[in-house]
């Protein structure tokens, strides 16, 4: 009776996936995906989320700030208790509001109104003053103004980025439209900000050839990012995931075209793509003013049309001009379930090479900034 439940079970699961093509439920979390056949899907509405734990997207920077300012401390005698006051400096500083830091970062350049403000603002004495040693005398050849920009943000270390995307795509018979508006949340023990990314639209044209039980496909478009990000704060997003860097970066109009090949058999999906992203600065001070790099990978689906799935990618990039930091491969793994026309998924993405790194060299942001070692990525969608 048990391996005749498993037969049928079996039997069952084979018919379904056996009329099913068009590459249904193809969809990779990095990587680009075949354009899936119009009778798989017209419409579809969805949210994409990404969570990164601030204490490990910026490993160890917060403990390579408090050093650097420790050995400057000890090294002019500011104050007796150097490793001290710096530990105090940071607690208080993380909970100063951004609004009292802004008039603070404004006496960067008057060491003593400087140390005052500081002593004003909650900060002890000793502390105040290793503050204004260190952006009296600065590492790393910045301004003073941009030693405080350093010291508040890597004090607000403990929390966490969350990376929005709420997208719309409409599917027709030979190609598919996509736009999507990202957002970041930054959420810290005792405030949170909102930044708008770049507004971006997705035009893919694709080809499908139905062998029976096989189908393979061929698709390609461009990707297209408008430079709506608001200021400079979204770079910390484009830089903790540099697969959704163009997406982040603030003052650049990114233009992607891709290809991707892809074999949809009984209960497995395979796909591989390459994309050629050009990033161009359109305001802002970033150092360069066109970046461009090559982005490859392959992603595989178990049981892709059936209540759960599994999927795993390895997704790559490689520099080609002004972009020596985009050079680093991930790995992303996890499940989906599929409810009729709903669809959930979760995975992890972490990168395997090249994610100690900091990027300074290509657009002149600070180097506190790090790609996030790990990151747990979210999607949910209504299917039509």
């Amino acid at each position: 009776m048990r391996w005749n439940l498993l037969a049928w079970l079996l039997l069952s699961l084979w018919s379904v996936n056996a009329v099913a093509s068009g590459f249904a439920g193809n969809e990779l979390w990095v990587g680009r995906s075949v354009k899936q056949s119009k009778k798989e899907r017209d419409f579809t509405i969805g949210l994409d989320a990404k969570f990164s734990p601030m204490d490990i997207a910026k490993f160890g920077v917060q403990d390579a700030a408090k050093n650097a300012m420790v050995d400057q401390c000890i090294k002019t005698e500011a104050v007796a208790d150097c490793q001290d006051a710096v530990d105090q400096a940071f607690d208080h500083i993380a909970d100063i509001p951004d609004s009292e830091w802004a008039v603070i970062e404004n006496m960067a350049a008057n060491p003593a109104q400087l140390e005052q403000k500081l002593i004003e603002a909650g900060v002890p004495q000793d502390s105040a003053r290793a503050v204004r040693n260190y952006a009296e005398n600065p590492n790393n050849d910045i301004t003073p103004a941009e030693a405080l920009d350093l010291a508040k943000q890597v004090s607000r270390q403990n929390g966490v980025t969350i990376l929005l995307e709420p997208y719309a795509n409409l599917n027709f018979d030979l190609v598919e439209f996509q736009v999507g508006t990202p957002m970041i949340i930054n959420a810290y023990k005792s405030s949170s900000d909102f930044t708008l990314g770049n507004i971006n639209s997705d035009l893919k044209f694709g080809h499908l050839w139905d062998a029976g039980i096989v189908t393979t496909g061929l698709s390609y478009g461009v990707h297209l990012y408008f430079p709506t990000a608001y200021q400079d704060r979204a770079n910390a997003a484009a830089y903790g995931d540099l697969f959704q860097t163009p997406k982040y970066l603030y003052g650049y109009l990114s233009l992607a075209p891709y290809i991707v090949a892809g074999v949809d058999l009984p209960f497995i999906t395979i796909q591989a793509y390459a994309e050629l992203v050009s990033s161009h600065r359109v305001w802002g001070d970033g150092i360069q003013k066109h970046v461009q790099y090559f982005k490859y990978g392959t992603g595989i689906t178990i049981l892709p049309d059936f209540v759960f799935s599994i999927i795993a990618e390895l997704d790559g990039m490689a520099p080609l001009n002004n972009a020596s930091a985009f050079n680093t491969l991930f790995v992303v793994g996890g499940l989906r379930l599929n409810i009729a026309w709903f669809s959930f998924s979760a995975a992890v993405q972490t990168p395997v090479y090249g994610w100690n790194r900091n990027y300074s060299d290509n657009l002149g942001i600070s180097d506190f900034n790090q790609i996030s070692r790990i990151g747990v990525i979210g999607r949910f969608a209504f299917i039509f």
